[in-house]
């Protein structure tokens, strides 16, 4: 919640910047059509004069010094009277200051300065999670943590600059807590915490938000743990010690083929290290790729060799033989060749009054199945369909037993294709696309329907799970036509071996009122 928290008050940073360019946009655009008058003005007091009027040049190229200081004199006084009236009719040297402050404050990408109005109301919440909590570095640099401590120590200070050192009382001695801001801090948080007017001062409230900002840093990245916490322990702490690995030393170099000594160690590797520089050295002229400038190595971008006839031919193949296929296509393929949408309909089993019965089903089943949704799927349909219209149609057409059978439908001829077999036996399958544990199933693969969209159904908020054996079991197991568990209990070998994940939590479902 802090690494969040710290995130999206420099989200809302970065976005005021964005408002305060917008609404100086205008402002600097005025400020540049000064900034060019002024050069207009003084491109014109010191021009050449034209040929024939017999005006003095401003800037002359040749003749003795006395005649050359007085037409820039000339030149220079023309042209500050020309500047001074530009200026003063675009707002004078008093009001164009304030402005060009205004806009040069946010002419750059340093939001940071923006931060503190939205740390404000953050800033208790944020020192009692640092009061609260035990931190600790895992890197020798320890600057952030003596920063929390710092801004901890002065977190009661009301002037708005402060020094970098302070002095407390603790355990009846007095310690001196400082900061260091050039060791984590940037150049940009560095111009928002100083300032030429306080040399050797820190903007106090800045400093916090910098400080928070780079603790946030730190926990995301490791470098600073959490004493006692779970996902921001101390990583160093789950390695082995030396202790334990001390007895291990001889075997592993021996595998490794390294010698276990220090001394000699550190010669061996020195001895590879200086035969591979040989050989750099020796290759580098006829290298391509690799290029000094500057002193520092540069690697040029190798391009990839042209791809061969046969790997383009095998592409096209491959592309030809697998067509690209979307899942709205699937599912009206699967609805129009095996009818499973026959299942869904009013309650008293009469014909349902929709025009188009196939596409209303296949909508349904795609919006629910794919947990879309009926009001995300209307807006892609573009008008052709309302969400109040797929919400009706799973509200009071779908039942849990319709889904069922529609689902007994799709499994059961999936296990007529070759496929299953191909994927393992083709006698254990999970048709809902749901992580299964297979520990008690069997260590050989199982298929699983990616077409039986219908099984993803979820009645309310809990998935609909079925008993070990039921109406969606392979009815090709027993052979016999099943409508219910009873005709398959006992019988089929598939559906005795087929295991579903536990019901954490019983519910009613909405559509039939049993619970699952």
């Amino acid at each position: 919640m802090f690494c969040k928290r710290m995130a999206a008050i420099h989200k809302k940073g970065r976005e005021r910047l964005e408002e305060l360019r917008e609404q100086h946009r205008a402002e600097s655009e005025r400020l540049l059509g000064v900034f060019g008058d002024v050069l207009s003005v003084v491109r014109d007091a010191t021009a050449p004069p034209e040929a024939g009027t017999g005006s003095p040049q401003a800037l002359p190229t040749g003749g003795p010094a006395g005649a050359e200081t007085e037409p820039m004199t000339v030149g220079a006084e023309r042209a500050g009277r020309m500047v001074l009236k530009t200026l003063a009719d675009a707002g004078g040297v008093v009001g164009l200051p304030a402005a060009y402050e205004a806009v040069a404050a946010h002419h750059g990408n340093n939001y940071l300065p923006l931060l503190e109005p939205f740390y404000r109301s953050h800033r208790a919440a944020l020192f009692t999670l640092v009061d609260t909590l035990a931190l600790e570095a895992t890197t020798a640099d320890h600057a952030v943590l003596d920063a929390v401590e710092f801004i901890r120590t002065t977190r009661h200070r009301r002037g708005d600059w402060i020094p970098g050192q302070a002095t407390i009382v603790r355990d009846g001695q007095q310690v001196t807590v400082s900061v260091e801001v050039d060791a984590f801090a940037g150049d940009m948080w560095r111009t928002a915490l100083r300032d030429k007017k306080h040399p050797g001062m820190l903007a106090r409230r800045h400093l916090e938000v910098c400080v928070f900002s780079h603790l946030a840093a730190g926990l995301r990245c490791g470098d600073i743990a959490v004493t006692g916490a779970d996902s921001f322990a101390n990583f160093h702490a789950q390695l082995t010690t030396w202790e334990q690995c001390a007895p291990l030393v001889e075997e592993f170099c021996a595998q490794a083929g390294i010698p276990a000594d220090a001394t000699e160690l550190t010669s061996f590797y020195r001895g590879m290290l200086t035969g591979i520089a040989a050989q750099v050295d020796a290759g580098y002229p006829a290298s391509t790729d690799l290029r000094l400038e500057g002193g520092k190595p540069v690697l040029a971008r190798r391009k990839g060799a042209d791809r061969r006839v046969s790997a383009l031919r095998l592409e096209e193949a491959i592309h030809d033989r697998l067509p690209e296929r979307n899942l709205l296509d699937i599912l009206a393929c699967s609805a129009y060749l095996i009818g499973w949408h026959r299942h869904f309909g009013p309650a008293s089993g009469s014909d349902a009054k929709i025009r188009d019965k196939l596409g209303r089903a296949v909508l349904t089943v795609f919006a629910n199945g794919t947990l879309l949704g009926p009001a995300q799927v209307a807006r892609h349909m573009r008008g052709q369909v309302s969400a109040h219209e797929l919400s009706w149609a799973a509200n009071k057409h779908a039942t849990c037993a319709k889904i069922d059978a529609a689902s007994v439908d799709v499994i059961n001829e999936f296990a007529k294709l070759d496929v299953a077999g191909v994927w393992g036996t083709g006698r254990v399958a999970g048709t809902d696309g749901s992580q299964i544990e297979t520990w008690e199933i069997t260590s050989s693969p199982s298929p699983t329907s990616a077409t039986a969209a219908t099984a993803g159904w979820r009645c309310d908020t809990y998935r609909i799970l079925t008993s070990p054996c039921s109406v969606t079991s392979f009815r090709a197991g027993c052979g016999k036509p099943s409508t219910s568990s009873k005709d398959c209990c006992g019988t089929s070998p598939i559906s005795s071996r087929i295991r579903f994940m536990p019901i954490r939590k019983a519910s009613r479902c909405r559509c039939s009122g049993s619970r699952h």
